[in-house]
């Protein structure tokens, strides 16, 4: 979801319904947006215990999935 210049929402992906929902989803393919930055799997987890909100079968699949990729990205980082 993004305004525009006037200060209208736009909502391409049903951010609201998500949002009304409770319910978490990757925009677009997860295994992509996971691959592009592994610190959203984690955003993913944090804001749904957060929140209480449910994570998509889809999104859930893929955190699980691609897992390795947080060790992989962060190793011998501290993560802020």
């Amino acid at each position: 979801m993004a305004l525009d210049n006037k200060g209208q929402l736009i909502d391409l992906f049903d951010g609201i319904k998500d949002i009304k929902d409770k319910m978490l989803r990757a925009v677009g393919n997860p295994d992509e947006r996971f691959n592009e930055d592994a610190l959203r799997m984690l955003r993913a987890v944090r804001f749904a215990c957060q929140l209480n909100f449910s994570v998509s079968y889809e999104t859930m699949e893929s955190i699980i999935k691609n897992s390795e990729l947080i060790k992989k990205n962060f190793r011998g980082k501290s993560p802020r």
